[in-house]
């Protein structure tokens, strides 16, 4: 048994063996240089999946819509300048004073101009569910689009991670080769 210890004693030490020892710290190093997922663009796409999964469902106020505003001002103005119009010239068909005759034929002109707003508000109703459906749809573009470019980052990370293994197997492979040698 002294033999035996005497002569493992004196035979390889693979931490004397340089050829080794390189392999194994390139190993180690390799080892050290894993690829991470860096995964950019999910908290995106989730993001993203929330506002299309929260989103509110149409509604149409015609208060809050600037367009119809544009249009209930241009149409009062006009139908003042039309009831003001028809009046004077009522009145001057009775020598310039007024009558009720004169005001109820203004009236009808102004309510007139206002009816025709109330025909444009179907119209304005169409258009902001146009506008609701387009932003829906460009919604999921977006995420469709951010969920490719997901995609491709992983597909590109999984090839470094095969890569990686693959230099790992032929490092390893390399530094057994080099402690049988010894």
């Amino acid at each position: 048994m002294a033999d035996t210890k005497k002569n493992y004693a004196s035979g390889y030490d693979p931490a004397e063996d340089e050829e080794y020892r390189k392999a194994l710290q390139a190993l180690n190093s390799a080892r050290e240089n894993k690829p991470i997922y860096a995964n950019t663009y999910g908290p995106q796409a989730e993001t993203l999946l929330d506002q299309m999964q929260n989103r509110k469902p149409f509604a149409y106020d015609i208060n809050t819509d600037a367009l119809y505003k544009q249009y209930r001002d241009q149409y009062q103005s006009l139908g003042r300048r039309a009831m003001e119009d028809t009046m004077g010239r009522a009145q001057a068909m009775t020598g310039g004073y007024g009558n009720s005759y004169a005001q109820t034929a203004g009236q009808q002109s102004y309510q007139n101009h206002l009816g025709k707003l109330s025909q444009v508000v179907p119209t304005l109703y169409e258009q902001a569910l146009e506008r609701y459906k387009q932003e829906g749809q460009a919604l999921q573009d977006q995420y469709k689009q951010t969920k490719q470019l997901e995609e491709e980052e992983y597909s590109r990370h999984k090839d470094a991670l095969d890569a990686y293994r693959k230099d790992l197997n032929f490092l390893q492979s390399q530094a057994d080769q080099a402690y049988n040698r010894g």
